[in-house]
């Protein structure tokens, strides 16, 4: 079963945009998927990109 993934806004929390996949995230901003995929994992199912000012969470289980 896929991970869907949600983006949001940085700074607010605001949701951004929803993705059906990791790799469909990834992909869209220019990201390597496997990269995103550790990130979510270590972060419990948030990944923080301060760099781009960019972050993603987990839908779900």
């Amino acid at each position: 079963m896929a991970t869907k993934v949600m983006q949001l806004d940085y700074d607010t929390g605001e949701l951004i945009e929803i993705y059906e996949t990791i790799k469909e995230a990834a992909k869209d901003n220019w990201m390597d998927p496997n990269d995103l995929a550790k990130y979510i994992r270590k972060g419990n199912g948030m990944a923080m990109f301060k760099n781009k000012k960019i972050a993603f969470k987990r839908i779900g289980v």
